[in-house]
């Protein structure tokens, strides 16, 4: 078999990561292994789907070698750079941080579209602990995951569907008042940000 678009299946395994239909993305992934394992696109969405899953080990493995096949990939770097901070790999963590880092602001002399620098680091970073907040919610751990949503509106205070998962969250711990006003957080915000698009 002989994988005609191969952009088209990595397109499909990133919405079945975001609606995280993680076991689908693995059966899709697999076969490009055999048929594309030099792209290191295969590895970076592993790497992911291992990540969700809290499966650390398999998603440093898949991360190691999405960055040999392309030491360029910065999501990549900030992914791993994130595990080896929660493993307590602090060294190792930073020093892919700072490479990624590196990278982006080389890719910002060549791409002038890309937003600045800062909110897309903190965005990266927001997005992992919103992921990791999400997993910690899926296993009825409702303490971590509303700590790790407050680290991502921290970071980028516009990922409104965070309020929500916060909400979820406070309404597992008994607090349901307080999960009722970010309820009515989020439905402002959202209304704010349609008004000004």
């Amino acid at each position: 078999m002989t994988i005609e678009n191969p952009t088209s299946i990595f397109k499909e395994v990133k919405r079945l990561i975001s609606i995280n239909d993680l076991r689908q993305a693995k059966i899709l992934l697999q076969p490009l292994i055999t048929e594309i394992g030099d792209d290191y696109r295969v590895y970076a969405l592993l790497g992911v789907v291992y990540h969700k899953e809290g499966n650390f080990p398999r998603a440093v493995k898949n991360y190691n070698r999405a960055l040999e096949l392309n030491s360029l990939d910065t999501e990549t770097a900030i992914n791993l750079s994130l595990i080896y901070n929660d493993l307590g790999r602090y060294e190792q963590g930073a020093q892919l941080y700072a490479k990624a880092v590196g990278l982006m602001k080389n890719e910002r002399v060549e791409k002038s579209d890309l937003i600045d620098e800062a909110e897309d680091i903190n965005y990266m970073f927001a997005s992992q602990h919103a992921s990791l907040g999400e997993l910690y919610l899926r296993y009825n751990k409702a303490e971590d995951a509303f700590r790790e949503f407050e680290k991502a509106l921290s970071l980028s205070p516009r990922m409104y569907h965070v309020y929500a998962d916060m909400a979820e969250c406070l309404s597992r711990l008994g607090h349901r008042k307080q999960a009722i006003k970010n309820l009515k957080t989020l439905k402002l915000k959202t209304l704010i940000y349609m008004r000004l698009e």
